[in-house]
C-alpha cells in the first residue's frame, strides 16, 4: 500500500506528467482531486472505484489520446466535458460505466469517432448527452440501463450501432435521427452485420420510439423492420428537442 495523499501531492508538483499507469489509483475511495491536465495516456482501471473523485474544473485533459478500459468506472464524476481541441478519438470499454453521480456528458465539440462497448452503461442519473458530429460507431451496450436518458440525438455520420447499445431500461427513451443521416446505421454484433437488438429484447410494456424526417420514414421502416420498436416521423427539424432546455 502507499500514502495516496503523498502520491497525489507529488503528481501535482510534476509539470509535464504524461502517463498514469494501470490501476494507479484503483480503489482509492478517498481520492477527491488530482492534476491530470498534462496527461496523454491513462491506463486501464486507473481511477476505478474512486467514488469521490471528480474531474476538476479544468475539464478533461485535451492531450489524452488513450483512456484505458474501465478507467473511470464507479468514480465520482458528476459532469464530463471533452473539449474541442481534444485528441481523444475513442471511449474505451466501460470507461465511464457505473458512475453513480454522472448526470451530464458534453462531447459535442470533440472529434470522438467510436464508443466501445458499455462505455457509459449503468449510469442511472445520466439524463443528457451531447454526441459529437464525428461519431461513427456506438458499440454494444453503450447506454445500457441509463434509466434517466430520455432523449438521444444521433449525429449525421453514424454508421453502426451494436447490440443493446440503446437498451436504457425505460420505454420513455426517444431517438431522433437528424435529417442528414439518410442511410440507416447498420446493426452489428462484433464485426458482423446481422440482426440484433439495439434496444434489448422486447417486453410487454416497452416500445422504444425512433423519430425520423418524414421523407426518410419508409427507408427506415424497411431497413429496420422487425427490430421491435416504433418508427415515427416529423416534418421539421425544430421538432427535435433542444438538449439545452432539458434540466
Amino acid at each position: 500500500s502507499y500514502n495516496v495523499v503523498l502520491v497525489v501531492n507529488m503528481i501535482n508538483e510534476v509539470k509535464n506528467l504524461k502517463t498514469i499507469n494501470k490501476r494507479a489509483f484503483y480503489d482509492c475511495a478517498n481520492l477527491t482531486t488530482i492534476n491530470i491536465q498534462s496527461l496523454t495516456d491513462i491506463g486501464d482501471e486507473a481511477f476505478k472505484n474512486c467514488t469521490e473523485y471528480n474531474i476538476n474544473s479544468d475539464g478533461f485533459p485535451i492531450n489524452v489520446e488513450t483512456i484505458g478500459k474501465n478507467c473511470f468506472e464507479n468514480s465520482g464524476i458528476k459532469n464530463l466535458t471533452i473539449q474541442k481541441d481534444s485528441k481523444l478519438k475513442n471511449i474505451s470499454e466501460y470507461a465511464f460505466a457505473y458512475c453513480a453521480k454522472l448526470k451530464t456528458v458534453d462531447l459535442s465539440n470533440s472529434s470522438i469517432e467510436k464508443f466501445e462497448k458499455y462505455s457509459f452503461s449503468n449510469n442511472n442519473l445520466l439524463y443528457k448527452i451531447y454526441l459529437p458530429s464525428t461519431l461513427k460507431w456506438i458499440r454494444d451496450g453503450v447506454f445500457y440501463k441509463c434509466k434517466s436518458l430520455y432523449n438521444i440525438i444521433f449525429p449525421p455520420k453514424l454508421e453502426g450501432i451494436g447490440n443493446k447499445c440503446l437498451d436504457t431500461g425505460t420505454s420513455d427513451t426517444k431517438i431522433y435521427i437528424q435529417e442528414s443521416l439518410k442511410t440507416p446505421p447498420q446493426f452489428t454484433i462484433g464485426n458482423y452485420i446481422r440482426s440484433c437488438y439495439p434496444f434489448g429484447k422486447p417486453n410487454a410494456t416497452s416500445t422504444p420510439i425512433i423519430y425520423v424526417k418524414a421523407e426518410l420514414g419508409d427507408i427506415y421502416k424497411e431497413k429496420w423492420k422487425g427490430k421491435f420498436y416504433e418508427i415515427k416521423t416529423f416534418t421539421d427539424s425544430t421538432e427535435i428537442p433542444n438538449l439545452d432546455d432539458i434540466t
